[in-house]
């Protein structure tokens, strides 16, 4: 997947091709340099460098090998990385850490419904 953005947050298809074991060629914005390793799990390129975007697909499609090793490495960063039980209970505690700050800290944060 080539993913030459100029400006992100954390971009859900970069994401999901992780999470399929796509190898993701895209630009260091954002919080990608925080999820990508380059050349472990992925490859960042300069913002705007056409060439250097360009060689990196172009070494992925001549080295199957190398991009199925850089897909399986990308899947298992985003399952550690982004494992949905992991990352509602990081959420959970800073909601909780948010309401307490806020001296709120009896805010009720779900609320199951009555039957």
């Amino acid at each position: 997947m080539l993913f030459p953005s100029y400006s992100e947050g954390m971009p859900n298809a970069v994401l999901e091709a992780m999470a399929c074991g796509v190898p993701v060629v895209t630009t260091k914005v954002g919080s990608l340099p925080d999820l990508i390793e380059n050349g472990h799990d992925g490859f960042f390129t300069d913002i705007g460098d056409v060439p250097a975007m360009s060689n990196a697909v172009l070494r992925l499609l001549d080295d199957p090998a190398m991009a199925q090793q850089i897909g399986g490495n990308a899947c298992i960063t985003v399952m550690k990385k982004h494992d949905v039980e992991m990352s509602w209970r990081i959420l959970a505690k800073a909601l909780c850490r948010a309401a307490y700050e806020a001296e709120r800290p009896s805010t009720i944060l779900y609320e199951p419904r009555q039957a």
